[in-house]
């Protein structure tokens, strides 16, 4: 993912959250959305790292 296209999914982000409800009762699926649409490009690179 590059600068540019993490920008745009962080953008895109905060407009699918605005006013999206209860904050503490979408706290996970707050953190799961950001985490995989955001930043899970810094993740690819551990892959291999944990293998179960």
């Amino acid at each position: 993912m590059t600068e540019a296209e993490q920008k745009k999914a962080a953008k895109d982000f905060v407009k699918r959250w605005t006013d999206s409800g209860y904050e503490r009762g979408e706290a996970q699926k707050f953190w799961l959305d950001m985490l995989n649409t955001v930043f899970w490009h810094c993740y690819r690179g551990f892959e291999g790292f944990y293998q179960v």
